[in-house]
């Protein structure tokens, strides 16, 4: 408007607008405004709330600032516009805004080619939408970290502009038609596929239009991001990105979506996953892990105690007394969600050789007197997995049992021998698990297990999962894989007090 219109009128409402949009965005009124557009603060990617929820329940639209950075009217790609075409000039706030924002992208992006929200432990059904992803933002984010002096960003930007390109060129439909499929992560979700088309249209318009105007972004050097991780400190999540795998930790389930959305028509809408040691794993451009919507798909602990309660470690609610910490070790600062101020830039934590990623987290239950713990280490090629439970001595627990999904159809465990067999003649703990999908290996070894010796008892189980709807491998499901519980069942002795599994993951 203000480019094509020489009205002064115009141009001083395109600027009120403007003025106004930023401010809806950048100031603390907008965080948690329930009749607002909410600011993209703390988490700068992801807004948690959409515009038009009642004040007493939130919207579980959480993809819109995705569309805001695609759709022609994206502040991205108008910044970029306005610039190259001299409709006003760099601007403090706006430039503060657009770095803020791609410095947040290492969070979403995948080095796999596809959306990282399905590695984010939140889950909100978000398979529909996922060529939007593709469209824009690595082009525009590359072309404007250029000019807001973000060489860096722009690189690792550049770069992932050609996986996105390569995930679409990989799947099953583009040799046929030319056209990404409506749910472009392999999950068995059949929510709006009927508009495959139309997603495939705006696909490559947008692309077009993106390359139309800043075409010179194929002039930025495309360079790899190293390891990473990337704290989102309000929502107690962190997302590792490696050369060799990505996964994440969620502190708790969902943070304000709703599993269950009836508008929608889909009771299978949250992946319940706070709290849980291991969540989505890709490595390379495999699904190597993926957790449905129940909680029997998840990496847990599960305590029975004498008056016949279940409490289970994972699909934490943000209403319990959890904590996260993450350092960069060997000598990082710890950080936790008290170490940022609510507008402080995202939080990327860049690994050099030899430095990994610890992350804490414990959840404790006071009027039980247990905590749950997760303590893991994520290297840049493997991931050392250290989760447990802490209670009383005595005869207050029947059972400790710790419950590791793996995707059965290739599993199999090495004994002492050295041999592997398959996964369901599991009797005792293993020396290694492994399981393979493609051209990818996930290899579980070093497994130690305390709190099994003495006077305590152990029983290992195997146990495949239902393929209903919404469990993994059937319809709906965050999962394609058919599952199954390795189960390591501990009869506490009278004078343990300490019950914890420790492995290392390793990718070949």
């Amino acid at each position: 408007m203000a480019l094509l219109s020489g009205d002064p009128v115009w141009k001083e409402r395109f600027k009120l607008a403007l003025d106004r949009g930023i401010y809806r965005y950048t100031h603390a009124a907008a965080v948690d405004g329930p009749l607002l557009q909410p600011s993209l603060n703390p988490d700068w990617t992801w807004n948690y709330v959409c515009g038009g929820g009642l004040t007493d329940r939130h919207a579980t639209n959480t993809h819109t600032p995705a569309y805001y950075c695609t759709e022609p009217n994206g502040f991205m790609f108008v910044y970029l516009h306005a610039l190259k075409h001299g409709v006003f000039e760099r601007r403090d706030d706006f430039d503060w805004l657009c770095r803020n924002y791609i410095a947040g992208l290492p969070r979403n992006l995948s080095r796999a080619g596809n959306l990282s929200s399905d590695l984010d432990g939140y889950g909100i059904h978000r398979a529909w939408y996922g060529p939007v992803l593709v469209e824009g933002i690595p082009l525009e984010a590359a072309a404007l970290a250029e000019v807001l002096g973000l060489p860096e960003l722009a690189g690792y930007c550049r770069w992932y502009v050609d996986r996105y390109m390569e995930f679409v060129k990989r799947r099953p439909t583009y040799a046929g038609s030319g056209l990404p499929e409506a749910q472009p992560y392999g999950h068995r979700i059949n929510i709006e596929a009927q508009f495959s088309q139309l997603a495939s249209a705006r696909f490559y318009g947008s692309i077009a239009r993106a390359l139309a105007e800043f075409g010179e972004v194929d002039a930025i050097a495309p360079v790899e991001p190293p390891a990473y991780g990337s704290f989102a400190w309000e929502a107690g999540w962190l997302r590792v990105s490696t050369p060799e795998y990505e996964t994440s930790f969620a502190g708790h389930t969902c943070l304000r979506n709703i599993p269950v959305v009836p508008c929608y028509g889909d009771p299978n809408l949250g992946t319940l996953i706070g709290g849980a040691p291991l969540a989505t794993l890709f490595s390379k451009n495999e699904l190597l892990y993926a957790a449905s919507f129940p909680a029997a798909s998840l990496w847990h602990i599960e305590l029975d105690d004498h008056n016949g309660r279940r409490f289970l470690s994972c699909s934490t609610s943000p209403e319990d007394d959890t904590s996260v910490t993450v350092r960069r070790s060997p000598d990082g600062a710890m950080l936790d969600s008290t170490a940022f101020d609510p507008y402080d830039a995202p939080c990327n934590l860049f690994l050099k050789d030899g430095e990994f990623l610890e992350l804490n987290w414990q959840r404790r239950d006071r009027a039980n007197r247990f905590d749950f713990y997760v303590h893991n280490r994520y290297h840049a090629d493997r991931i050392e997995l250290d989760f447990g439970l802490k209670g009383m001595a005595g005869h207050y627990c029947d059972r400790v049992t710790f419950v590791l999904p793996i995707p059965d159809e290739t599993a199999e465990f090495r004994d002492a021998s050295g041999e592997f067999h398959p996964l369901a003649e599991l009797s005792g703990l293993p020396e290694a698990i492994r399981w393979r999908h493609g051209n990818r290996t996930c290899l579980i070894d070093a497994l130690e297990l305390t709190g099994a010796s003495g006077g305590a008892r152990l029983a290992v189980a195997v146990r495949k999962l239902p393929a209903d709807p919404g469990m993994p491998g059937g319809v709906n499901s965050f999962s394609p894989y058919s599952t199954s519980q390795v189960r390591f069942e501990v009869t506490p002795a009278t004078d343990s007090r300490i019950w914890r599994l420790r492995c290392r993951l390793n990718f070949q």
